[in-house]
């Protein structure tokens, strides 16, 4: 963000401004307490993008946790020993909802005759 500074009016419109940005004001005081709102809303907005830099990568971490116990669940059948976050306990109960349910698909299909490999 540029630096902001309060300098006399040149235009006429006004007896103080904030350059670069070219707002008026008619008293010092006035500019003054704008420049304080800028500095402010500078701040805030740097917080808001650390904040937003935290939980990206919060929520990269459970998504890839989650996806490791789902992965777990439907390929292994089992979980790891080791380090089990909620995320990961949580895609692994998903992993194993998804098995079941697609067992049960199978098994439906089968007692209908429909799918499968015929010979």
């Amino acid at each position: 963000m540029e630096q902001y500074k309060i300098i006399p009016c040149t235009n006429g419109v006004g007896e103080w401004e904030i350059s670069p940005i070219h707002e008026t004001f008619d008293t010092r005081q006035q500019a003054e307490e704008r420049l304080e709102e800028l500095k402010l809303l500078k701040l805030s907005n740097e917080i808001t993008e650390e904040v937003t830099k935290v939980l990206n990568h919060s929520y990269q971490s459970y998504i890839s946790q989650f996806k490791d116990g789902v992965s777990d669940a439907l390929l292994l059948g089992k979980s790891a020993d080791v380090n089990l976050t909620s995320a990961y306990k949580q895609g692994y109960d998903f992993g194993i909802y998804l098995e079941k349910k697609m067992s049960d698909q199978e098994q439906k299909y089968a007692d209908n005759g429909i799918g499968g490999f015929s010979e």
